[in-house]
């Protein structure tokens, strides 16, 4: 998890897949790489998301 307040720089990110579950929900799931406070920190989540008017909202995810 990332600490709230630290100083970010993301370096990457990279989708490994999606998952459309119907016509207004998904699911992603991503990697990430960034520098917290200079230390380097990988996330990986699988997130899921919903279309209300013709565009997509992040509702949660997991991390793992």
């Amino acid at each position: 998890m990332l600490e709230p307040g630290a100083k970010l720089k993301w370096l990457r990110l990279k989708v490994i897949g999606h998952r459309v579950i119907d016509d207004d929900h998904a699911e992603v799931e991503f990697q990430a790489r960034c520098l917290e406070n200079g230390a380097r920190r990988d996330l990986h989540e699988r997130s899921r998301f919903v279309r209300e008017d013709s565009q997509w909202f992040y509702v949660d995810g997991v991390i793992g």
